[in-house]
Order: C-alpha cells, then sequence, then structure tokens
C-alpha cells in the first residue's frame, strides 16, 4: 500500500513537471494562433473572387431552417387556412397554428435573426465592393446589383411577416391605409450582434 502510494506521488510529480515545461515552452505566437476557419473583411476584399464567394455566403444564408429552408415559408401557412396543423409532426409550429405568438416565440426570433444575418452579409459587401483592386466596373456592379436585391428582399420579406400589411387603415397606430404604421427596422450598414434599431414604418421599409 505505501509503495503504491509512493509510485502514485513520483508520477504526479513527473507529470507537473511536463506540464510546466510544456507550458513554458510555448510561444506567445503558438497561443494567439488564429482560427483557420475565421477570415478578415481585409482578406476577402482584396480579390474579386473571395467577394464573390462572400456573396454566395449571402445566398446561402436563404436556405437556413428559419428562413427559405423552411418556417419562412411554412408559418405563413400554418396561420392561414391552407395547411391543418398535425400532432404526427412533433408538434412543431403548434403555437403559430393557435397565434399564441410573442416576441418570446422561438421560430419567430430564429426568422429575424437569420434573415438580418442575410442583410447583414449584403451589406457588408454594398459597403466595401469599390475597395477591392484590379476588378471591372462590370463585374463589381453584378456583385453589387446582386448583393442590393438580396438587402431588399430580406427587408420586404421581414416587414411582410412581422408586420399589418401596407394598405391597413384601421386598428394599429398610425395607420393611414398608406404604411403609416410599425413596420421593421431597415438596415443599410454592417451592424454589430448586439445593435438595437428603431423599428421604421411599413411605407419606410418598402422605399
Amino acid at each position: 500500500m505505501t509503495l503504491t502510494i509512493a509510485l502514485m506521488k513520483k508520477i504526479s510529480r513527473i507529470s507537473i513537471a511536463i506540464l510546466l515545461v510544456t507550458v513554458m515552452a510555448c510561444t506567445e505566437d503558438f497561443i494567439t494562433r488564429s482560427d483557420p476557419d475565421q477570415v478578415t473583411d481585409e482578406f476577402v476584399f482584396s480579390d474579386i473572387n473571395q467577394v464573390q464567394a462572400a456573396l454566395n455566403g449571402v445566398y446561402d444564408g436563404l436556405q437556413t431552417s428559419n428562413y427559405y429552408g423552411r418556417y419562412f415559408v411554412l408559418i405563413p401557412d400554418l396561420m392561414g387556412d391552407g395547411v391543418k396543423q398535425n400532432a404526427d409532426n412533433s408538434n412543431r409550429g403548434t403555437l403559430q397554428y393557435r397565434y399564441e405568438v410573442n416576441a418570446n416565440t422561438g421560430i419567430a426570433q430564429g426568422i429575424w435573426e437569420d434573415v438580418y444575418a442575410v442583410i447583414n452579409r449584403a451589406n457588408v459587401i454594398i459597403t466595401r465592393i469599390d475597395e477591392v483592386p484590379g476588378a471591372s466596373d462590370a463585374t463589381k456592379n453584378q456583385i453589387l446589383g446582386e448583393a442590393l436585391s438580396l438587402r431588399a428582399m430580406g427587408h420586404f420579406d421581414l416587414v411582410r411577416f412581422f408586420a399589418l400589411p401596407y394598405n391597413v387603415s384601421s386598428g394599429v397606430a398610425n395607420a393611414n391605409g398608406a404604411g403609416g404604421h410599425l413596420g421593421v427596422p431597415v438596415v443599410t450598414v454592417p451592424l454589430a450582434p448586439d445593435a438595437a434599431l428603431p423599428r421604421n414604418t411599413v411605407a419606410e421599409v418598402y422605399t
């Protein structure tokens, strides 16, 4: 028993010594190594092919499960009269089917976040496309046009999902039949993840 305890103590001391040597041998460069899966804006906008890849990333955002991949298309049908909710579907969409939706409902929050993520990606390209060296104006304009269209579609989808129709004239503050009531925030510049903006009117979103 005494021999075993002594052996364990010796092994412990050796392990600690090895750990200390390993830690001391680590250079700052090793510890602060950047994530190879992450790229900087400077890298992306240094080459038009990288910008094209970034634009593909904007399109990729359309297929998430909270956007055109599932819920953005499904939930309006559940809340209309075109679909009957079935318990065999793991009860997904039940709250929307029953109109028990509020700010804390997960699907609504997911749609909000994913569509604004698409808008934000597009805004990064829109605000920096002119910086790309060596690319023709035609190529830049093509990418810019696609990014602007994707940003516009994102706002259009959000305002249709989270606001009353453009021509509502009663039942909500400032409804005037011409989009005077509140819609969603219009975002035309890249934002930090924790940004909080006021809502624009429906008419402003359409404009």
